[in-house]
């Protein structure tokens, strides 16, 4: 994910730059970083296996095994 950096960096509550996400700051910013993200692709390619493996607690089939473990519990 490319991110504007705005000021209230709201998606940080859940997500870490550099780890699930990379902010760019102005049009000439972004153009420098998908030209070096598309030449090279293998030195980002954690960044996308992070972020997938990171909204994998925020899915459907995890919410459910979740709440079925707590009703369970009760």
């Amino acid at each position: 994910m490319l991110l504007f950096r705005d000021p209230f960096r709201v998606v940080e509550k859940w997500f870490e730059p550099d780890k699930h996400f990379i902010y760019w700051d102005n049009y000439d910013d972004l153009a420098e970083k998908i030209n070096d993200i598309t030449t090279n692709y293998e030195k980002y390619w954690h960044i996308v296996e992070n972020a997938h493996a990171h909204v994998q607690q925020y899915s459907i089939e995890k919410f459910m095994e979740d709440l079925n473990a707590r009703l369970l519990e009760s």
